[in-house]
């Protein structure tokens, strides 16, 4: 469950920063990857969409939105060794990533 969250801007950039319980991501965005990212929200699938939506330093952050409600938000680090990669995770619902979405938008 998303704990709190804040947004920043500069120029186009928007800056992300969301808290879970036991954990924290930053993420640096623009607007054309979160029209992208509730796009594809709202549409209707079946089983795991992953969809860009961000940075993290060099790497890149993916939402990969599951049928049910849950979203989990993948920051993809360095290959450790090929294929398997780095990673670090968070997991809110779709509600709320709409919310901090519509949010970074209107601000």
């Amino acid at each position: 469950m998303l704990q709190e969250y804040y947004i920043q801007r500069r120029g186009e950039a928007i800056l992300l920063k969301m808290a879970v319980e036991s954990a924290v991501l930053d993420v640096v965005t623009d607007e054309k990857l979160l029209h992208e990212s509730l796009a594809a929200l709202d549409a209707s699938h079946h089983g795991l969409v992953d969809v860009p939506f961000g940075r993290f330093g060099p790497f890149g952050v993916r939402l990969n939105i599951h049928s049910d409600d849950s979203l989990s938000i993948f920051a993809d680090g360095p290959e450790f060794d090929p294929p398997m990669e780095q990673s670090a995770a968070i997991w809110i619902s779709k509600e709320e990533i709409r919310r901090v979405i519509n949010d970074a938008l209107s601000g």
